[in-house]
């Protein structure tokens, strides 16, 4: 057995013991992060059959940077710091809690901004709503717009690039107010707001702003969850199954999305689909291991790839299509957030970075758990940490200024929704 293979199998395992150090929930970031990527790492090199030669390399560095990740959460988790210590009352753990109607109000309000952003999607791309009222509109929508995403650079109208902010602030909103809700209605709002990307995504037949909301709701929910409860969730057994059928569904759904986008249903096309399915959840990982091979200058970017956005609006940086060149045409050309953090800090620096990033993040979560109710600073770094360990596996979300905007708006709508209710 290859020494590096064995090297990443004795990392993974460390890791997946480390981060049980650090919480015995699944869901609290660090562990998740661990979980997440481990499986991202050991099960393409174990179940994928493909003609790429792994070189492993690149796998065992990113093994190394969730161990330093961990590492820095385990360093910081009985760290006694947090934020806004005295700022106001503590939560207790069975809060007695008053819904507010306005808040509620506010979260259907970004849940219709998001509805029209999805039309203006629709409508951008020269169609109307006559063109989805069957599904044989819908499949020639969706499939005309995956033509149009690679054919035509079309413009997008300001209006809609401000309006588009709302389709992933609302899936973040929509799983924090979750733990809030008393009534059922009010979680069924809470669910609601993945609608507008729902839409966007049959319309336009983009996948990745969908597994972007999903990963916003997820991470919402989580936060809600410990700022009430003031402990990471613990998922039992029937939460698991739940969970499971949940994740089934969402795989059905982006199974669908693209059938639809090929506009074709044939057993041939189906298994074509299966194929790709493994290149979409696997391919990232063999085009960073392919490019962490490569010889690479010690020309650092200092943060101008992972915040790019920040650089971009300095005037320091630019973005092109697709973020980087594919190295290898079949596996496309995503090399996860990983990239940016080796290119912005080299190898050796890039795992200080994220020990430093395990640190923050756990201080954050201690602040949660162990602080007062409205800690507007962790309640924003715990959003970022949950979705830059989840979305990264495509590239750092914060390539993107909609995504930036988006937390911030959670940030505020947090603020706003936890005032509204008397403990």
């Amino acid at each position: 057995m290859n020494i590096y293979l064995i090297a990443i199998l004795i990392l993974a395992i460390i890791n997946i013991l480390l981060s049980a150090k650090i919480s015995l929930s699944i869901l609290h970031p660090t562990r998740l992060f661990t979980l997440f990527w481990t499986a991202f790492v050991v099960l393409p090199v174990t179940l994928w059959k493909v003609d790429y030669v792994w070189n492993y390399k690149g796998l065992v560095w990113i093994e190394l940077a969730v161990f330093f990740t961990t590492l820095g959460g385990c360093v910081a988790k009985n760290f006694g710091l947090v934020w806004n210590r005295n700022s106001v009352q503590e939560l207790s753990a069975s809060p007695e809690r008053k819904e507010d109607s306005y808040s509620w109000l506010a979260l259907l309000g970004v849940i219709v901004i998001g509805v029209v952003s999805a039309f203006l999607s629709l409508r951008e791309n020269g169609f109307g709503i006559g063109d989805i009222l069957s599904i044989r509109g819908i499949i020639n929508v969706s499939s005309t717009s995956a033509v149009l995403r690679y054919t035509e650079n079309r413009p997008t109208s300001t209006l809609h690039q401000l309006l588009s902010i709302f389709i992933y602030a609302g899936p973040l909103c929509g799983g924090f107010s979750f733990n809030f809700s008393k009534k059922f209605k009010h979680r069924i709002l809470s669910l609601a707001t993945m609608i507008p990307i729902v839409m966007e995504m049959v319309f336009t037949s983009g996948k990745s702003g969908f597994i972007a909301s999903i990963f916003l709701w997820l991470a919402g929910w989580c936060i809600s969850y410990d700022v009430v409860n003031k402990k990471s969730p613990i998922i039992k057994t029937k939460s698991m199954i739940l969970l499971g059928l949940g994740v089934v569904c969402l795989l059905l759904i982006l199974f669908l999305v693209m059938l639809l986008r090929t506009g074709e249903f044939s057993g041939e096309m189906i298994g074509i689909i299966y194929q790709k399915f493994w290149v979409y959840a696997f391919g990232h990982m063999i085009e960073f291991d392919a490019w962490f091979s490569m010889p690479r200058t010690l020309d650092y970017g200092l943060g101008s790839n992972t915040y790019m956005t920040f650089f971009r609006l300095l005037g320091l940086a630019s973005r092109k299509g697709g973020i980087y060149d594919v190295i290898i045409p079949e596996y496309g050309n995503v090399f996860t957030a990983f990239r940016g953090v080796i290119e912005d800090f080299g190898t050796v620096g890039g795992l200080l970075y994220c020990m430093l990033r395990g640190v923050v993040t756990q201080l954050s979560v201690n602040s949660l758990s162990k602080g007062k109710f409205y800690s507007f600073i962790p309640i924003m770094l715990v959003a970022c940490s949950y979705f830059w360990n989840l979305y990264g596996f495509i590239v750092s979300p914060w390539v993107y200024t909609s995504y930036i905007m988006a937390i911030c708006i959670f940030g505020l709508f947090s603020l706003v929704f936890c005032k509204k209710f008397k403990r």
